[in-house]
């Protein structure tokens, strides 16, 4: 305990952990009065409150740093299948006697990413087929001459 230096005639306490200070509060001085021992109760409390509240945050740290881990690996996950796939399409593609144009996306949930996807394949101005792929199971459909379906159709369709 020491004197605090942010308020006069009050005293700091300080909890020590097994090498660093683990939380501290400003404990003031109580007049004696019948409630003396509940407010001792309460200070103590207080001071306990704050050293739980200090481990819950350590705690909540952790999860975070967990959770964002997982989310990382998981997209790197996706990735990895994703440029797999684009691979491969790519080798069918090359033993194809025609060219076609291919652009794959994992799904489309936005008029923006709609846009995105189907106007680069709308501005190859010849007549080799267009496709969209997706890994949306309610993928198919056609747009504007542009044939969109699920990648695992794409890759065992007998036209390829």
């Amino acid at each position: 305990m020491t004197d605090s230096k942010g308020m006069a005639g009050v005293v700091r306490g300080f909890h020590r952990g097994t090498d660093e200070i683990r939380g501290h509060a400003n404990l003031v001085a109580v007049e004696a009065q019948k409630g003396t021992a509940a407010a001792a109760m309460g200070v103590a409390s207080m001071v306990v409150g704050q050293y739980y509240m200090i481990q819950m945050n350590a705690e909540l740290g952790q999860i975070s740093d967990g959770i964002s881990k997982i989310s990382d690996f998981q997209d790197n996950e996706y990735r990895s299948r994703v440029f797999g796939l684009v691979a491969h399409v790519k080798t069918i593609a090359s033993f194809q006697a025609d060219k076609l144009y291919v652009q794959v996306t994992k799904e489309i949930k936005s008029e923006e990413t709609e846009k995105r996807e189907y106007d680069r394949l709308l501005e190859i101005h010849d007549n080799y087929p267009k496709y969209v792929l997706m890994m949306d199971d309610f993928a198919g459909g056609n747009y504007k001459g542009i044939k969109t379906m699920h990648i695992a159709d794409f890759l065992l369709s007998s036209e390829f």
